[in-house]
């Protein structure tokens, strides 16, 4: 009986971090699509995220989730620059009645191993917890999701793992 090794892609959930809620927002990166920019709303806590995406035709779509509030800071990623991990805070956040918000957030990426960040000061937050996603170096994140309203109340990744199987066709 012939056995045969078959490569098979299955994709796994980190998350989500911060409020338990049901999610209610998710980006999903197509086959040839990357990440070109990751927009960061923050002030004292993380109010929104966005990303610009650049499809397989060179065509750029921007999605963003969470609040206006605060400032807006951006990374550009560098040709052939990708995230790695995302990292962080999570708390209750006073200025909307003790709900459980990301209060800060830090994105890694393959040539900025510590990453950008922190975004968001975790100020007027209490109950304060750490979170870090699995380091993704072979392994790539291909999405986010996560809860949104007038903040960014929680983010998550999602992550192709390559899963070698044995299989008979008999």
């Amino acid at each position: 009986m012939a056995q045969e090794m078959a490569m098979n892609q299955i994709i796994e959930k980190y998350g989500p971090y911060g409020s338990q809620c049901a999610t209610n927002w998710s980006v999903m990166l197509d086959e040839c699509d990357s990440i070109r920019e990751v927009i960061i709303r923050h002030a004292n806590i993380v109010d929104g995220i966005g990303f610009v995406i650049i499809d397989g035709s060179g065509c750029n779509t921007t999605k963003t989730v969470g609040g206006q509030g605060g400032k807006t800071s951006k990374i550009v990623l560098r040709p052939n620059e990708y995230i790695t991990q995302i990292s962080g805070t999570h708390g209750e956040h006073k200025g909307s009645g003790y709900e459980r918000r990301i209060t800060s957030l830090r994105i890694h990426t393959n040539l900025c191993a510590g990453g950008y960040g922190p975004y968001g000061l975790a100020k007027n937050c209490q109950n304060v917890c750490s979170f870090s996603t699995p380091l993704a170096l072979s392994d790539p994140i291909v999405g986010f999701f996560g809860r949104q309203g007038k903040f960014l109340d929680s983010i998550g990744i999602y992550m192709k793992k390559q899963c070698l199987e044995q299989y008979s066709p008999y």
